[in-house]
C-alpha cells in the first residue's frame, strides 16, 4: 500500500484508534454552540466513542444525546433563512489531547425546511457517535492501518 500524498499528510491532525476495524476512538465531549450535549447524559462505563465512517449519510448520535442536541438547536430560535445564510451553530467534537474536530454545514436545506442532518442510532450499550457525510464534505480522511491512526484535515487547507 502506498504512502497518502505528502500534500495531506502535512498538517493533518491523527487520531488513536481505539477499536480496530471500526476506526473508532475515543470521544471527550460534544458541543453545540460551544454548549455540551453530554453534560450528566453518559450512562455507560465506557468513555464514548466515535467511528469515522464514509457509508454514513448523516451524523448519528445515541438517541439521549440526539435529543439533547435537538433540544439545544430548537432553544436557539434559528431560522431557516439563518441556516441558509450560515449563522447555525457548528457541532464539535472533543478528544483528550487530540485537535477538535467542527462541523460548521451539518444542516439539510429542503422543500420542507431546515434541520440538523442528524439521526439518532442506539447501537450497543456503549455511547458511539458517527462521523457521516456531513463530516467527510469539510475533511479529507487518511487511514493507517499499519499504525491504527486517522489522519484528518479540513479540505479548505488542500486547495
Amino acid at each position: 500500500m502506498g504512502k497518502p500524498p505528502s500534500k495531506f499528510v502535512k498538517g493533518a491532525s491523527w487520531y488513536d484508534v481505539t477499536r480496530e476495524f471500526y476506526w473508532e476512538t475515543t470521544l471527550k465531549d460534544v458541543t453545540i454552540g460551544g454548549e455540551s450535549i453530554m453534560s450528566g447524559l453518559i450512562e455507560s462505563d465506557k468513555a464514548p466513542a466515535v467511528v469515522f465512517d464514509t457509508g454514513t449519510s448523516v451524523l448519528t448520535m445515541p438517541s439521549n444525546y440526539a435529543r439533547s442536541a435537538l433540544a439545544m438547536l430548537g432553544s436557539k430560535s434559528l431560522t431557516c433563512q439563518d441556516i441558509v445564510d450560515g449563522k447555525g451553530p457548528a457541532v464539535c467534537y472533543h478528544f483528550d489531547g487530540m485537535d477538535d474536530i467542527c462541523i460548521k454545514d451539518w444542516y439539510e436545506v429542503g422543500d420542507e425546511g431546515c434541520q440538523a442532518n442528524l439521526m439518532d442510532l442506539d447501537l450497543t450499550k456503549e455511547d458511539v457517535f458517527i462521523l457521516g457525510q456531513p463530516f467527510f464534505s469539510e475533511f479529507v480522511t487518511t487511514f493507517d492501518i499499519a499504525n491504527n491512526k486517522v489522519g484528518v484535515k479540513p479540505v479548505k487547507h488542500l486547495l
